[in-house]
């Protein structure tokens, strides 16, 4: 599984076939109520559902955004830096970075493309924009 590198935008990457399905209820459940607890589900028309996951000694620090793919893409968080692979949640494309291992998702075999891409490289002329977006941690 190989990545693919090309430009996307947010209409191609629905297209594409998930890389991961979640596998775990209690994953699931924390997205449920995330859609639920902000009143997006069923609003949703560039947004896309960032997960990034770092295993600890005994558990896990998981931290979701809901967010703006352009804006994600183009102005996200360092601890966004590795595109691990992608899914989706009731439709809702689903980013996922950090550790993403067998605990959390069954890894499909389908071919895996670099849907957020490098960063911009920020100069003089081309300063970083300030982009904080809400993002909810938790330990499982």
């Amino acid at each position: 599984m190989g990545c693919k590198v090309q430009t996307y935008n947010y209409d191609d990457f629905l297209k594409l076939e998930a890389t991961h399905n979640i596998q775990n209820k209690e994953l699931l459940n924390s997205l449920k109520e995330l859609i639920v607890d902000t009143n997006y589900f069923a609003n949703f028309e560039n947004e896309v559902i960032v997960i990034n996951m770092e295993k600890r000694s005994e558990d896990y620090n998981i931290c979701i955004s809901v967010t703006n793919y352009k804006i994600f893409k183009n102005y996200r968080p360092d601890m966004f830096n590795d595109l691990k692979g992608y899914t989706k949640y009731k439709g809702i494309p689903v980013l996922l970075f950090g550790d993403v291992d067998d605990s959390f998702y069954k890894a499909l075999s389908n071919d895996f493309y670099d849907v957020v891409g490098d960063l911009p490289v920020y100069t003089k002329d081309n300063p970083p924009t300030i982009y904080d977006p809400k993002i909810v941690c938790f330990t499982k």
